[in-house]
């Protein structure tokens, strides 16, 4: 499977078989191999790209030839933005929010986060002061850390150490060492479920294995 405008391999793309509601998954240089009937259809989709729908009797003359999808982009149009360029100051600003993060037991409590970052989002009044408002701007800063740090602990609940040694029977360093070379992102992690995770690190394993050996 690759990207049909830059002709790049997509790894880890979703294969999801609609008459037999079995999955798959491409493996990290975009190939994979299925058995499929005459009546299947199948759905290919990924994070980014257009899902493309595959009717397997439409290939019955392909023979033993590879098919090779090609996904479109998905392009999302943003609003107008503005960039400046305010590298140091936002690089200590995001440490000096990092030590906050830490430290402050204010901060600490999350749901008191969410309300005071809430409170200053009521309205058009709100917004206009907030674009002056030093305080109401670091706050701002740190709900995109609290965001970062929740997706990281829901990215760990789903995909780590424990899953990878039970799905490999690997010891924890051979574990760890394992998903150093998989990166498995983050963005596969969080919108697939158990199964599509494990048969990731089944597909890494096998080529892990190849390379170690």
């Amino acid at each position: 499977m690759v990207g049909a405008d830059t002709t790049a391999p997509i790894p880890l793309a979703n294969i999801h078989n609609i008459t037999t509601q079995t999955r798959y998954i491409t493996n990290r240089y975009g190939a994979f191999g299925i058995t499929v009937s005459i009546t299947d259809t199948i759905e290919f989709s990924v994070i980014g790209y257009k899902t493309y729908t595959l009717i397997c009797k439409d290939y019955t003359k392909q023979g033993d030839v590879p098919i090779v999808i090609k996904l479109k982009r998905n392009y999302i149009k943003l609003k107008e933005v503005t960039i400046s360029s305010q590298k140091r100051k936002q690089d200590s600003m995001a440490r000096a929010a990092a030590k906050r993060l830490r430290t402050d037991p204010l901060l600490n409590n999350f749901s008191t986060s969410i309300s005071i970052y809430n409170a200053s989002q009521g309205g058009i009044l709100s917004s206009i002061l907030a674009s002056g408002n030093k305080k109401i701007q670091e706050y701002e800063h740190l709900m995109r850390l609290i965001e970062i740090y929740q997706e990281q602990n829901q990215v760990s609940e789903k995909y780590n150490v424990e899953l990878v040694m039970r799905t490999t029977q690997l010891n924890e360093l051979q574990a760890k060492e394992l998903m150093k070379y998989c990166e498995i992102p983050n963005y596969f992690v969080l919108n697939s479920n158990e199964y599509d995770i494990i048969l990731a690190i089944k597909n890494c394993y096998k080529e892990w294995k190849n390379i170690k050996h």
